[in-house]
């Protein structure tokens, strides 16, 4: 899993002129509220529900590459069943942590999308409006691999979304967070309708959220 977890923080370095240069350079922005909304993933505890973190690295040019000013990277493993999800979350300007969803990402790395993207809302005690997109993707080769993905949008202040155009969404806001959850098929057919990715997120999100909110 290591070896892929780069690609879902490559972004490229060229954005378009106008809105979306004066958002990377702060023209309208306030550089002080993103390092303390970045700052906030520190207080995300490593136990959440039944499930357990450790830190996972992720190559700091890939980061720099992203423009993130701050991000929380970990494995979770769930105490009883063993099952495991990585999870990313990135912090920094709207301009740069709109672009480049997975199917560009993951593209570059081999793996083409399995089937439609889905739009997934999530629910559960002490969630509030949650909505992700999901997809599977999968690497053809003598052993085939295929990840199952999730990942969304929260400003500052506001909710977990699954937008199609974030650049356009975000336009308006000064900060910006991206999720990714990642995990690894044991087969591409593989009945996603009890994924424990599902069951961490409802245990995650709601720790997140506590640390995000800006009143916290």
């Amino acid at each position: 899993m290591t070896r892929f977890l780069p690609l879902i923080v490559a972004v490229s370095a060229v954005v378009a002129a106008g809105v979306m240069h004066g958002l990377r350079t702060d023209r309208w922005g306030a550089k002080a509220d993103v390092k303390a909304a970045a700052a906030r993933l520190d207080d995300v505890p490593l136990k959440v529900g039944e499930w357990e973190g450790r830190p996972m690295e992720i190559d700091a040019r890939q980061l720099t590459v992203a423009e993130a000013d701050g991000h929380l990277s970990r494995y979770y493993v769930h105490r009883r069943t063993g099952a495991e999800v990585a999870v990313v979350v990135l912090c920094g300007r709207p301009g740069p942590l709109s672009l480049h969803s997975p199917e560009v990402c993951y593209a570059g790395a081999g793996f083409s999308i399995s089937g439609d993207r889905q739009t997934l809302p999530l629910t559960g005690e002490g969630l509030p409006p949650v909505e992700l997109f999901n997809a599977r993707f999968t690497k053809p080769g003598v052993t085939p691999e295929t990840l199952n993905v999730f990942w969304a949008w929260k400003a500052s202040d506001g909710n977990w979304a699954a937008n199609s155009d974030p650049r356009v969404a975000y336009v308006r806001s000064t900060v910006l967070y991206k999720l990714y959850l990642i995990r690894r098929l044991a087969r591409p057919d593989e009945d996603l309708s009890r994924d424990p990715c599902l069951d961490f997120l409802r245990a995650f999100l709601p720790e997140l959220e506590k640390r995000l909110s800006p009143s916290a």
